[in-house]
């Protein structure tokens, strides 16, 4: 229990038990400033610190976004110029980043470790409070925008991180249009505004305007402030107190998010955006309608809008959406129930129309919606939402991100517009019990009523292609920027060359051994000696190889069915990915594959499937891919699992020509989209596909060559479909067999007990049935691509192979993610380069990538990637330096599993024949490393990038410029 006695400074304004939370929760106010505080008291090692803003733009200059990335340049306490990445480096955080929403700013950190806590948590309150950005202009220039001219006769350009970052942002329709139907549904509040900034107008912020933004949002009496985990909270906030709240004056802020004043009708906005010169124009519009609520305050609505979105469009099969694609509406339709405003409003958005269709669209909708709720919402589909959404809510699985992070996110969007409630919608188990029971009433068929069919504050956004429109705006700019050059004077122009000098000069000088020093800094000692423990046990039940992991799982049980994929034909390949996302999304024996979801979503938390590729550690060229179907369930329930997953293993319809084409059609949108909005991502796994046989089998499946497959198969269906079929009903015969299977199970002891029983009725179901085929070896060989696009910006990829090169692996090369990602390529990539991101990695199978993220450049960043091994071979650090990057490579080691986590780990360890003597010795390497050991792996780098192949994806100017580079160019259409 929180004890107020030991704190006078602040004034208890409500508690609460947050039983599905575990946790006891407080809502304080600082007495002198009124800053809010929420506290959630409970025992999660994995404690999460946050300070927020209500920071609502009134410009699309992208001034909150640009203050999110600057304050975190140095502060009075910590002067260094980036104390942000000196975190990373050298920090055990369990995260750490900072985020611009559309009326808010947060900046969270997360750790196990106290004494890491503690200094993550002073670091971002002394940064919010007391940057460095009234100090140094540099600091603006380099993460805003700045005009930039090396010499008196370069051309004159415009650089910077955010600017950067929001070209690349606006390079995607989907980004577009999210922004289109804000400005649509909010024109008179900060909603009609972008908070992140278009690049267009980010230019015009002034230095001046921008520390003004600071100065009138960034004070306590505007501040949320927020712990949770097992801490000593009144330590803590004691520590906030005295540190920095009481040294402000209290201040009156009107930052008070306005509401729009409701339509009296309905608007339509028609807006174009960019495709490359050579995609057609055809079925390329998209339609967008947005719906908005009174308000963001009543808990029911906030859990049944995200029920109606499941029912109506989210779900396969969903009564809306196939009402839209049965009438041959757009092939990719997405939906969102948009919480995290003031106005929460609903979206749908349809994808790969022509104009021509939208009064269809607007019909077809209403249509539908109509005959809803004359007839009524199919209950069963409701209660399917309501019950995958309740398991989730009390599975409290976030993946690598710490469940106090996202309770926080959750809690913002009441606290930002209640100051006495940041718990309404994050403890809601009795608004599920509520919404069961309305189930049985009219309540969501009289919210379509209310909020799709009779409300006129809503909106129609209308995207429409344009061939070059990206290019013509860079064209444009660039005449603007030459004549705005021929304008100036020789005074002016020197003016620009010589900021720019400072700039660089600004950049590249080292931070003082002072600086440095102030930075928190944990010891070595302060890590783990010992790496996670395996938790193994082999059973073969039925002679099928069980993975058992024994541990607390909350009464769920996590089972993984991995059947090993042998070598196949390069014919049979590709078509593995699409069996892989058409499974469980076509009718079976059953049921319609609306039912089939709906069964799933009934009985389980869900059951899906994915690829896994396992390589044997002792030879990695040699590997297993493994088609696995994922189940997760409480575990009296999985029986009824298993029973579902023989129907769709033994019983897919897959000759259903109509729903295998909307698949396709559906995924290769999504794959585009993908392709434009995370090139690093497959880039570096087309760099991988030249010079490693696992490379080439990951791009057939999933990469560009696999997107290649889909593009023709989407526009050839009719040639191609035979052969699919075939080629499909052939794979699932080969694949799901009893002697491919190995399983994994997470869950107590007494919870496995049941599974041999399970599996041995599964065996019944699978094939038995002799096969013939003749393999293939996927042929690669070295080639420097460039994949082109209509987006503003690239994202630049290189792969080598140092076992390939003769060379093994160290747990020395740990060290180098945080040495070349947070340091060389950071300061040559982001910091001068003016790229949004970049990563190195240097893996156990032998393979180093570098990638860039939203860059304008090319050549220059692989000029940079050139450099990594004179940068490891010259690398100089002092004990105290070194003892940083082995803090921040175990702060990256050892983030805490959830238990689904801990058994895809050990699972992995166990097929890649990783055991406990191998992590101890290569954890050991990696806390004793030396220079010396850099040095080596710098030499090992030198050697092995002789062999390496590179694959840049984006703006198709910038890449047909520099087609000197290439031995390849292609448009991604």
């Amino acid at each position: 229990m929180l004890d107020m006695k030991k704190l006078p400074a602040y004034e208890l304004v409500k508690q609460q038990h947050l039983e599905a939370l575990n946790s006891e929760g407080y809502v304080l106010k600082h007495v002198k400033t009124g800053a809010r505080i929420c506290l959630l008291s409970n025992d999660d090692e994995n404690k999460v610190f946050q300070i927020g803003f209500r920071t609502p733009p009134n410009t699309d200059t992208g001034v909150p976004h640009i203050i999110e990335h600057t304050v975190l340049c140095g502060s009075d306490k910590y002067p260094l110029k980036d104390p942000f990445v000196e975190l990373i480096k050298g920090s055990l955080n369990t995260f750490i980043n900072a985020m611009t929403f559309n009326d808010k700013t947060i900046y969270p950190v997360a750790s196990c470790n106290d004494k890491d806590f503690q200094n993550l948590m002073d670091v971002y309150l002394d940064a919010v409070f007391h940057p460095n950005i009234y100090k140094y202009e540099e600091i603006f220039m380099q993460e805003g925008w700045h005009y930039e001219m090396e010499s008196e006769s370069d051309p004159l350009t415009i650089n910077g991180v955010v600017y950067n970052e929001m070209k690349g942002a606006y390079s995607s329709p989907e980004e577009v249009l999210g922004e289109e139907l804000s400005k649509a549904l909010f024109p008179d509040t900060c909603y009609g505004k972008d908070s992140g900034g278009d690049p267009q107008f980010i230019p015009t912020l002034t230095r001046e305007a921008f520390l003004d933004f600071h100065r009138a949002y960034y004070h306590p009496c505007n501040s949320y402030i927020y712990l949770y985990g097992d801490m000593d909270m009144e330590e803590k906030l004691d520590y906030i107190d005295k540190q920095y709240l009481s040294t402000f004056e209290p201040r009156k802020i009107d930052s008070e998010i306005a509401l729009q004043t409701p339509f009296k009708e309905t608007k339509t906005v028609t807006k174009k955006y960019s495709i490359s010169s050579e995609e057609s124009e055809d079925k390329k519009s998209i339609f967008c309608y947005g719906t908005v609520t009174e308000g963001s305050l009543d808990r029911e609505l906030y859990v049944a809008m995200e029920v109606l979105n499941y029912a109506l469009l989210a779900s396969p099969g969903a009564v809306l959406k196939q009402a839209l694609l049965d009438n041959g509406i757009g092939n990719e339709i997405s939906s969102n129930w948009e919480t995290a405003v003031r106005q929460p409003y609903f979206s749908l958005e349809v994808k790969n129309v022509n104009p021509d269709q939208f009064d269809s669209f607007k019909k077809v909708m209403r249509d539908t919606l109509s005959d809803v709720v004359k007839k009524g919402i199919d209950k069963s589909v409701l209660e399917a939402a309501l019950n995958t959404m309740e398991f989730k809510y009390r599975e409290s699985d976030f993946g690598s991100f710490p469940k106090g992070l996202m309770y926080v996110i959750g809690s913002m969007d009441s606290w930002l517009y209640d100051d006495s409630d940041p718990f309404m919608f994050i403890e809601i188990l009795d608004v599920y019990a509520s919404l069961k029971e309305k189930v049985k009433t009219d309540y969501f068929e009289k919210l379509i009523s209310k909020y799709f069919l009779e409300n006129p504050h809503s909106a129609y956004v209308i995207l429409e292609p344009e061939k070059g429109l990206a290019g013509a705006k860079d064209e444009a700019l660039s005449q603007e920027l030459a004549e705005k050059k021929a304008a100036m004077s020789k005074e002016e122009v020197t003016a620009i060359v010589e900021a720019t000098k400072r700039l660089r000069a600004y950049q590249e000088a080292p931070d003082t051994p002072e600086q440095l020093a102030t930075i928190p800094k944990l010891r070595r000692s302060d890590i783990k000696k010992e790496p996670l423990e395996i938790n193994n046990t082999v059973y073969k039940p039925e002679s099928i190889p069980v993975v058992h992991h024994d541990m607390f799982t909350n009464g769920i049980h996590y089972v993984n069915l991995l059947f090993d994929v042998k070598k196949l034909s390069n014919e049979l390949l590709p078509a593995l990915g699409v069996l892989q996302f058409v499974w469980g999304l076509m009718d079976t024996k059953n049921y319609t594959f609306a039912e089939l979801s709906k069964e799933i979503d009934l009985a389980t938390g869900g059951i899906g499937c994915s690829f896994g590729f396992y390589e044997n550690i002792k030879t990695p060229a040699q590997f297993d891919l493994k088609f696995t179907i994922g189940a997760k369930t409480f575990y009296h329930k999985m029986d009824r699992a298993m029973e579902l997953i023989a129907e769709i293993i033994e019983g897919t319809k897959f000759e259903d020509e109509k729903r295998l084409k909307e698949l396709i059609s559906e995924n290769r949108s999504r794959m585009q989209g993908d392709i434009s909005a995370a090139g690093n991502r497959y880039g570096i796994l087309r760099a991988q596909s030249h010079h490693t046989r696992m490379g080439a089998v990951k791009d057939m499946i999933m990469g560009i060559g696999f997107y290649q497959y889909l593009a023709n198969l989407d526009d050839h269906f009719e040639e191609e479909k035979e052969k699919l079929i075939a080629n499909l009903k052939t794979l699932n015969e080969i694949v799901f067999r009893k002697e491919n299977l190995i399983v994994s199970s997470t869950c107590l002891k007494e919870e496995y007990e049941e599974l041999p029983g399970q599996l041995k009725e599964l065996c019944h179901h699978l094939s038995h049935e002799d096969y013939a085929f003749s393999p293939d070896e996927p042929s690669y060989e070295a080639k420097n691509e460039g994949f082109t696009n209509s987006s503003q910006v690239q994202y630049v990829c290189r792969s080598s192979n140092f076992r390939d090169a003769g060379f093994n692996y160290t747990g020395a090369m740990m060290l180098l993610q945080p040495i070349l990602s947070y340091d060389y390529l950071w300061n040559n990539i982001r910091v001068k380069g003016g790229a949004y991101g970049c990563s190195a990695a240097v893996q156990k199978n032998g393979n180093i990538l570098f990638t860039t993220y939203r860059d304008p450049h090319i050549k220059r960043s692989l000029d940079v990637f050139e450099g990594v091994a004179d940068f490891l071979e010259n690398f100089e650090a002092d004990e105290e330096e070194m003892t940083k990057y082995v803090i921040g490579t175990f702060g990256m080691v050892d983030t805490p599993l959830t238990p689904a986590q801990k058994g895809v780990r050990d699972t992995g360890l166990y097929l890649r024949k990783i055991g406990m003597e191998e992590l101890a010795r290569d954890r050991r390497q990696a806390l004793n490393v030396t220079t010396e050991d850099i040095h080596e792996i710098g030499h090992i780098l030198r050697e092995s990038l002789k062999e390496s192949c590179y694959c840049v994806i984006g703006n198709e100017e910038n890449i047909k410029k520099a087609s000197d580079l290439f031995d390849q160019i292609e448009t991604i259409k």
